[in-house]
């Protein structure tokens, strides 16, 4: 399993080193840090970390959350934001740029850590599903019956109502009309969600498979 690369942008050097030693015991991949929010956008994307941590206040021309914002919209990389001080409006900033964790100074590693893994693993299930929603509006644009079509979709449900007014679930429609096949499983998020000791098993016995 490939190691998980961070990336830190913090302008106080002693709270940046510390943040860095403390990761690489844990087994983590700390390249760089930055103090400049510019320095670290021009770099990120040779890195490809696959976290950042941000420090909010930092003093340079991008501050921390304009900084993970340009991350966000230029590198879909997930952020975490780390801050001594937060205000009502700092938060309703820190809402628009969607971080995965924010966790005030002095920094709690054990937070930390749980942060970083849970954060990691949901961009992963989103962008696995953000793929998926990809390829299935390709089907249907490449359908010679969905072609040129303005299909209704509730909004709540999720359901497609076909010409006499009957709703159908996508899978149900999509086997209709595109005689396409689905076969049932249960994804990560759904599993965790639904059934978390089941993952714990699973996750256990990979382990015990990667050892051996």
């Amino acid at each position: 399993m490939r190691e998980k690369t961070i990336v830190i942008i913090e302008d106080e050097l002693i709270i940046a080193k510390d943040l860095q030693a403390k990761l690489e015991m844990e087994g983590y991949v700390v390249p760089e840090i930055y103090s400049n929010g510019k320095e670290a956008l021009s770099m990120i994307k040779f890195i490809k970390p696959d976290i950042v941590l941000v420090d909010i206040q930092l003093e340079t021309q991008f501050d921390g959350i304009e900084t993970a914002e340009r991350i966000r919209l230029y590198h879909d990389i997930p952020i975490i934001y780390i801050t001594a001080h937060v205000n009502t409006e700092i938060m309703e900033r820190v809402k628009l740029t969607q971080p995965v964790s924010l966790l005030m100074k002095p920094i709690n590693y054990t937070e930390l850590i749980t942060a970083i893994e849970l954060g990691i693993y949901k961009h992963k299930i989103e962008s696995q599903n953000k793929r998926l929603l990809v390829e299935l509006q390709t089907i249907v644009a490449q359908s010679n019956i969905q072609r040129n079509m303005k299909v209704p979709v509730c909004t709540t449900c999720n359901k497609i109502r076909e010409d006499n007014s009957n709703w159908l679930s996508v899978k149900d429609y999509m086997k209709k009309y595109n005689n396409i096949e689905f076969a049932e499983s249960v994804c990560p998020h759904c599993l965790e969600e639904l059934f978390p000791a089941a993952l714990g098993v699973l996750k256990n016995r990979a382990k015990m498979e990667r050892s051996h």
